[in-house]
């Protein structure tokens, strides 16, 4: 309590709520909310929110204009509760309301009873919150955890696209800048790797291609550069990607492409140099994963090994993955994206149908996305990825639109959130809208790495929209890197069958009985997010025409 001059909060969330001062007096705090305010402030990582965040779970049904000011007035009371103290106590900025952490002690421990025993709020927001932490032991052992100094560690590795050298004709038209950019854009849509800004590159830079040693001042791991040729409309364009730790090069390319058609927003080249780069970084990744001790590794290569190893849809990867993502969870406490990433790998454990105890399972993908939003209630990963776990383990429709809405107002040009929501959409058996966010997802990140995890995504997007050619030809090339992928089975059946080519439809059929044995029409509905509305019925007829048992 060093930092605090006066008077400090003693606070108690274990057991009974108790608040009160260090010199053992007891505030008398008057309504619900107030409580609940100090509780939530509490119990964040650096006790503090975001507005929003606690707006929804104080009252969880007020819109965002009528929210604010709820807050506000409860804000005031919280003033004349706490008095001269409050000051003291308090930290309040235009977008977070925090307690002073040295002026603030936790008290107990689980020992000493349920978390906030006895204690109720009538809001959703604020029930679910509560529900999920005293279902998460990890979370309730996080409240009270020694503060065990941690190394600086990055989640995602850094790439730094230095501006291409340009020769002959191109070093009068500035297109190893423009270059530059569309790649670093690039990089930054995937959300798999933090893109340093263009500009800070381009300061750094000198023109014809920085030294390797200038990336140190830009704390960056990979770089990207090259050179640009310019002979009239022809473009040549040498590409070079280095891993800055090990200082070499692991990877050259050279392009040619119609220097209008570049002018024009012909990206081809920026989506192959973007794919091929990530795909490079996360087959690194993993194969560090099996030589070296996982103690041993950056985290950013965990993540990234993890992340991938999830999509593999191999059941001995799929395994390593998460153990991956929580070892950088464990090293990273203050940031959300590797909890939401293992939300994500509980959900496709279920959705996979290798989960021994799927209720679990959903419970801890509720744990892990709800500790993800605690730590940072507007990453869109995490707001993506919770949407993803409403509409496929919930089938509430209703709070994952309203997850994909916060997520892609915040980013709108992320492939991975676009691809999400057409789930949504499909599901909802809104074709049109489904075909559009998978086609713009397609346009943001043409050549991402998890590829073949998109396109079975793509081919529900299809089925429904009625473009079955499509649907059978994605889930066909989801297929041939990832085999035993059941949704792209499924959907492989369903896009034949209602495209009117039966005798594929059975053969397809037969195929998908051999990876799922135990799948019948009856149990396919059952468990379908949609398995009750007009969408699953047509869908489970065209699964039982193909040949798949009713019961």
């Amino acid at each position: 309590m060093s930092e605090c001059l006066g008077t400090y909060l003693v606070v108690r969330l274990f057991g009974a709520l108790s608040i009160g001062f260090s010199d053992g007096s007891q505030l008398r705090i008057p309504g619900g909310r107030q409580k609940a305010l100090v509780a939530l402030l509490a119990s964040a990582p650096d006790m503090r929110r975001n507005r929003a965040w606690l707006i929804d779970k104080l009252w969880s049904d007020s819109d965002p204009v009528r929210g604010r000011a709820n807050l506000r007035q409860l804000l005031h009371a919280v003033k004349q509760t706490f008095g001269a103290e409050f000051q003291d106590l308090f930290e309040v900025a235009t977008d977070t309301i925090g307690l002073r952490p040295g002026c603030v002690e936790l008290r107990g421990n689980p020992e000493d009873g349920e978390l906030l025993e006895g204690f109720d709020l009538a809001q959703e927001g604020f029930e679910d919150w509560l529900r999920d932490q005293r279902q998460s032991v990890a979370g309730r052992a996080a409240l009270f955890a020694q503060s065990v100094p941690q190394p600086t560690q990055t989640v995602l590795p850094r790439i730094v696209v230095w501006p291409f050298g340009e020769i002959a004709q191109a070093a009068r038209s500035g297109i190893g800048d423009a270059l530059a950019h569309e790649i670093t854009s690039g990089f930054a849509r995937s959300q798999l790797i933090d893109a340093i800004s263009h500009f800070s590159a381009r300061a750094v830079a000198d023109g014809h291609g920085a030294p390797m040693s200038s990336a140190d001042s830009l704390k960056a791991d990979y770089a990207v550069t090259g050179q640009c040729r310019q002979i009239n409309d022809s473009l040549t364009v040498s590409v070079t990607l280095y891993d800055l730790t090990a200082q070499r090069a692991i990877w050259s390319d050279t392009h040619k492409i119609g220097f209008r058609g570049f002018l024009a927003g012909d990206d081809t080249l920026v989506g192959h140099v973007v794919g091929q780069s990530l795909r490079l970084i996360m087959s690194r990744s993993v194969a560090a994963s099996v030589t070296i001790p996982l103690p041993r590794l950056q985290a950013h290569s965990l993540m990234m090994s993890g992340v991938s190893l999830m999509h593999a849809f191999e059941y001995p990867y799929f395994r390593r993955a998460e153990a991956q993502l929580r070892e950088v969870a464990r090293r990273c406490r203050g940031h959300s994206e590797p909890l939401a990433w293992l939300a994500q790998w509980h959900l496709l454990r279920v959705f996979q149908k290798w989960s021994p105890d799927p209720e679990e399972d959903r419970r801890q993908a509720r744990a892990a996305i709800a500790a993800a939003l605690d730590l940072n209630p507007v990453c869109p990963l995490s707001l993506a990825i919770d949407g993803n776990i409403h509409t496929i383990l919930y089938g509430d429709f209703e709070s994952a639109a309203r997850r994909f809405s916060a997520a892609q107002a915040i980013n709108p040009s992320s492939a991975m959130i676009n691809h999400l929501a057409s789930v949504l959409a499909t599901f909802r058996g809104e074709g049109t809208e489904a075909v559009r966010l998978t086609e713009r997802a397609y346009a943001l990140s043409p050549r991402d790495p998890r590829q073949p995890f998109f396109q079975t995504l793509s081919a529900g997007s299809y089925v429904v929209g009625g473009r079955y050619g499509q649907a059978v030809e994605m889930a066909e090339a989801s297929l041939r890197r990832n085999p035993n992928h059941l949704s792209a089975h499924r959907c492989r059946v369903i896009g034949l069958q209602l495209g009117g080519r039966e005798v594929e439809a059975r053969t397809a059929a037969a195929e998908l009985l051999l990876v799922d044995p135990g799948l019948t029409v009856s149990n396919y509905l059952r468990d379908h997010p949609a398995g009750q509305s007009d969408l699953g019925n047509r869908l489970g007829d065209a699964l039982k025409k193909a040949g798949i048992p009713a019961n």
